[in-house]
């Protein structure tokens, strides 16, 4: 009798030993996953800093056309009879400068859509930390209850023993 006892004890305490380690083993799961999400984060934000040197160089850009609108305006001044072309030029300029202008407004649209995502991803990641410590919490209600079992399946085996031995 008290070696049936003790068997199913410790058959119960393996038991919860094995669910531990399958709580465990879906933890370390869901921090690998948070890995993954941390890596995307970082493409992310490697792409949005090439994006923005980008616009930094169409910035530059278009500083250089500027000044050199500013010299045929110079020009055009001295020059009257060619004016004409100039301004024809400058029209075909000033198209392109309002296609690059409209290219970096698309730009920094996608660039705060990107933002947006990474805000949200963010969101997601802190609450998959609030879901993990949650777990932690859980885990260790767990081990406590366990040890309180151990606790009890002892001190009533050592009871029975003494009973046993009386």
């Amino acid at each position: 009798m008290f070696q049936q006892l003790n068997r199913s004890i410790i058959s119960y305490n393996r038991s919860i030993i094995s669910y531990n380690r399958s709580i465990i083993s879906y933890n370390r799961s869901i921090i690998s996953y948070n890995r993954s999400i941390i890596s995307y984060n970082r493409s992310i934000i490697s792409y949005n800093r090439s994006i923005i040197s980008y616009n930094r160089s169409i910035i530059s850009y278009n500083r250089s056309i500027i000044s050199y609108n500013r010299s045929i305006i110079s020009y055009n001044r001295s020059i009257i009879s060619y004016n004409r072309s100039i301004i024809s030029y400058n029209r075909s300029i000033t198209s392109y400068n309002r296609s690059i202008i409209s290219n970096n407004r698309s730009i920094i649209s996608y660039n705060r859509s990107i933002i947006s995502y990474n805000r949200s991803i963010i969101s997601y990641n802190r609450s998959i930390i609030s879901y993990n410590r949650s777990i932690i919490n859980y885990n260790r209600s767990i081990i406590s209850y366990n040890h309180s079992i151990i606790s009890n399946n002892y001190n009533s085996c050592l009871t029975l023993s003494r009973s046993l031995m009386m």
